[in-house]
């Protein structure tokens, strides 16, 4: 590595907001009038090394300090805590260096130089492709990627804004919050009734709620289209659902996609050849039976009457 390799990582940045003025507070309370930090200036940002713990500290401090463009001057600069305003002490040593325990016990926080930047980049998994063997890659796949398939649908589709997301300001740390770099604008479709609903009809009533531990007349109401349940009673009924799904992929030798819409979406295949079963009896309904019908004839009469209705 090259000398310079072991100055820290800065990135640069301009105090455009109230929000990375309130970063300087510590800062300010030091200095005369004259010499804080005013809006429009710069401000240089340290990264953090993820792997060395910040001890002494209840969180991971965000380091931040003024601007010096002269990177001989870099080790003199005071820095402070972006969260908190306060003041902080970072390192460039490593567990290689005999001072690196001793800067660690201290409080000192561990921030990543150009050596360690250059250092990933060779580790860095190539999320869009495949290994040569089908499988994810990491940091040590060897050999000629494969293209990584992308399958969807429109009720898998999220709508968000055109907008760049600011990638650079969320690298950063400078936003930090969804709503400050996302619009969302929903899915193009229902997701409960189109991928939830038909798992928990397939499972049936009572089954339903033994998994969820819901009253019969609440899963009647969900099962009926009527609710969709809120809050945690809807978590729990699509949990259900996600794992009905995939235990069919499983027992087909499918694979079980990560995305639990995904799980829902691929499993739905598989149960236009289920046998549909009354909820009562739990013997099989007549073929061409309509797809919202729950019961026998007579089963619905005993169901009604078992739920005082």
């Amino acid at each position: 590595m090259p000398q310079w390799a072991a100055l820290p990582a800065l990135t640069r940045f301009t105090l455009s907001s109230p929000k990375i003025g309130r970063w300087f507070t510590g800062y300010d309370r030091t200095q005369p009038r004259h010499r804080r930090v005013r809006p429009g200036t710069f401000g240089l940002l340290a990264h953090t090394d993820p792997m060395v713990p910040a001890l002494g500290h209840d969180t991971t401090p965000r380091p931040t300090t003024t601007y010096q463009p002269n990177p001989s001057h870099w080790g003199d600069l005071d820095w402070y805590d972006r969260t908190t305003g306060g003041p902080i002490e970072v390192t460039t040593s490593t567990p290689h260096d005999p001072d690196f325990n001793t800067h660690l016990e201290q409080g000192r926080v561990r921030i990543q130089t150009l050596g360690d930047v250059l250092a990933a980049h060779r580790t860095r998994p190539e999320h869009k492709s495949l290994a040569p063997d089908g499988t994810p890659t990491n940091g040590e796949t060897q050999g000629l990627l494969q293209r990584r398939p992308v399958k969807s649908a429109p009720v898998l589709t999220d709508l968000i804004g055109k907008e760049g997301n600011d990638l650079e300001e969320r690298s950063t740390g400078i936003i930090d919050d969804p709503d400050d770099y996302r619009t969302e604008y929903g899915n193009r479709g229902d997701r409960w009734s189109q991928l939830v609903l038909p798992f928990l009809d397939a499972l049936g009533a009572e089954e339903v709620m033994r998994r969820t531990g819901r009253s019969r007349s609440a899963v009647y109401e969900v099962l009926g289209g009527r609710t969709k349940g809120t809050g945690v009673p809807s978590a729990k009924y699509r949990e259900v659902a996600i794992e009905e799904a995939a235990n069919r992929l499983r027992g087909t030798g499918l694979p079980v996609p990560r995305h639990p819409y995904g799980v829902l979406y691929l499993a739905r295949t598989l149960l236009a050849d289920a046998v549909k079963l009354c909820d009562w009896c739990h013997q099989p309904l007549p073929k061409g039976t309509r797809r919202d019908a729950r019961y026998h004839a007579e089963c619905r009469r005993a169901a009604q009457r078992a739920d005082g209705r």
